[in-house]
């Protein structure tokens, strides 16, 4: 599961630059090899880093980043600029 907290209109979640956060929800079984893949849209791509987590405990979490491929280098990270081009 991937979390993220964005709201636009929050000053506590306001920062496009938040880490996402990569949760393991079993509580019992751990999870290996687990593979972040890229957010393809007519947009650009986003990858995420890291690209691989080996290894995450039962009810485990790893941050991760956006990174944001093509546009400005001032965006690279800003992932919500990113969705609402691609949906509107």
């Amino acid at each position: 599961m991937i979390d993220y907290e964005y709201a636009e209109d929050s000053k506590d979640h306001h920062d496009p630059n938040v880490r996402l956060v990569i949760k393991n929800i079993s509580m019992t079984g751990h999870a290996y090899n687990i593979e972040v893949l890229p957010l393809k849209t007519p947009e650009g791509v986003v990858t995420f880093e890291p690209t691989l987590i080996p290894y995450l405990p039962a009810s485990g979490a790893k941050n991760g980043f956006a990174r944001i491929t093509d546009g400005s280098p001032l965006f690279k990270r800003r992932l919500p600029d990113f969705l609402y081009r691609s949906v509107v």
